[in-house]
């Protein structure tokens, strides 16, 4: 189980597990699907174009850019 820690001033710090979430290539099915730098379409919700690291398959992902970092705790009773 999660390991918590309340601290004096009331935060409470846990454990958590970094996860990359990538998004595989919907083409060749062997690249996986990154963020083109610096662009961002006017759109809303925001699109974002990527491009396969493999055969340069292009896409646009609306409010999300690929790969990103989740964090994953495990929450326990009683703290």
């Amino acid at each position: 189980m999660g390991c918590s820690q309340v601290m004096e001033n009331g935060i409470i710090e846990r454990e958590a597990t970094a996860i990359e979430v990538s998004m595989k290539c919907p083409a060749c099915s062997i690249g996986e699907m990154e963020i083109i730098s610096g662009m961002v379409l006017g759109s809303y919700p925001a699109q974002y174009p990527h491009k396969c690291n493999n055969c340069e398959y292009s896409q646009h992902y609306s409010g999300v850019q690929y790969p990103y970092i989740k964090y994953q705790t495990t929450i326990s009773s009683g703290l």
